[in-house]
């Protein structure tokens, strides 16, 4: 009920297509064995979902993340980074606090960096847009000759980074935020 390019991967812990396929009935436990931190800090996948599908995987360094329909991210950690590619689609981060390694999600020509936080990144053509739940994070945006631009969001902002136009930060409203999630458009 879902594709995952990495097998050996952490599996999803609710898949709203499928509710019985879960496989992780304790979501908040962490990982204790020197075997799952190695895991934790070299990690590479690609997890995606169907139209008509959404699903929430969890991390090896204890992040989650929660797929809307039709979309699809990159994520590659090391021992000193946690990146992460939107390449469609919308998915809201829960982010686990490490201060080594900082958690960057790449969308266009923008990336989110976030050290514990929950955001929604949404990209769609021509535009990508950051939606901060609760925490802090900063949005960093390559505008190529125009050089590069920052903004920093407080909990219930949203910022939307058109590609070669001037982004602009508004209130999010508090029921909109991610309202896929209870499954409301």
């Amino acid at each position: 009920s879902f594709d995952q390019a990495d097998d050996s991967a952490p599996g999803p812990m609710l898949a709203a297509a499928d509710v019985s396929d879960a496989q992780d009935a304790s979501p908040e436990k962490p990982a204790h064995s020197d075997a799952s931190k190695a895991a934790a800090l070299d990690f590479h996948s690609r997890y995606s979902t169907r139209i008509g599908q959404m699903a929430q995987f969890r991390l090896p360094d204890g992040s989650t993340l929660e797929l809307n329909t039709g979309s699809q991210v990159e994520v590659d950690y090391t021992a000193g980074r946690r990146n992460l590619t939107l390449v469609k689609g919308e998915v809201v981060f829960t982010v686990a606090k490490d201060a080594d390694r900082p958690f960057i999600v790449a969308s266009g020509s923008s990336r989110v960096v976030a050290l514990g936080t929950v955001f929604s990144v949404r990209k769609s053509q021509g535009l990508s847009e950051v939606t901060l739940i609760e925490g802090r994070v900063r949005v960093d945006r390559d505008d190529g000759a125009a050089g590069k631009k920052s903004a920093q969001l407080s909990a219930g902002e949203r910022i939307q980074l058109p590609i070669n136009q001037p982004f602009a930060i508004t209130r999010a409203e508090p029921s909109q935020m991610a309202s896929w999630r209870d499954g409301r458009l």
